[in-house]
């Protein structure tokens, strides 16, 4: 990890409080605007909307995010790493409902240790979701019940990580009979990538932004 890395990655700078500073300041406070129809021309309307929330844990060693392996028996995603989330149904009110709900039915988290602090921008994926991330403190203590027909594994993922620019990859995938460069990081034997490696990535962007 090179100084500048080193530096933005400082375990003691990232406190909950310097975290949700660093949102309040880039304006990305939660917000209560209407779920996005997404009819922009870089966001086609057949896309299916859905929302992700990003954990992030203050824990008092280390911060750190928390990610989750999907089931082996999904039809869309299975096995892979990523957020608890979903697709947008019709009683949700907004991006946080949606990832707050989704929370709730994959790991049992109630609502009441989670502090919202904003979004990242909507990433769209090539299996045909926009994704919207809402980024939000996970207070400890608290007791995860995973669903097992949707989550295999719960890990925590070292927010230093995500902040030193070198382990941030762009690797060749096919997917869909078309092939692409995808973000990727890679860390202690797993291979997160595509659009949680992307969120990853802007969430490391939003950051290192003062």
């Amino acid at each position: 990890m090179d100084k500048t890395a080193h530096t933005i990655a400082s375990e003691q700078s990232w406190t909950a409080e310097r975290l949700k500073d660093r949102f309040a300041a880039a304006g990305l406070t939660p917000t209560e605007t209407a779920f996005p129809r997404h009819e922009s021309p870089q966001h086609p309307p057949e896309l299916i909307p859905a929302a992700v929330l990003v954990p992030l844990i203050p824990r008092q060693a280390e911060t750190t995010l928390l990610l989750i392996r999907r089931a082996e028996g999904l039809d869309i995603h299975a096995g892979q790493f990523g957020f608890p989330g979903g697709h947008h149904e019709d009683e949700d009110e907004n991006a946080e409902t949606t990832a707050l709900r989704e929370t709730h039915e994959e790991l049992g988290l109630g609502g009441g240790e989670i502090e919202l602090l904003g979004r990242l921008g909507d990433v769209a994926t090539r299996t045909g979701f926009l994704l919207t991330p809402v980024v939000a403190l996970l207070h400890p203590p608290f007791e995860l019940t995973p669903d097992e027909r949707e989550v295999a594994e719960t890990f925590e993922l070292p927010l230093e990580v995500v902040l030193d620019p070198s382990l941030h990859e762009r690797r060749p995938h096919d997917l869909n009979d078309s092939s692409g460069l995808i973000h990727a990081i890679t860390h202690d034997g797993r291979f997160i990538w595509g659009a949680t490696a992307a969120m990853l990535i802007a969430l490391y962007e939003r950051l290192r932004q003062k």
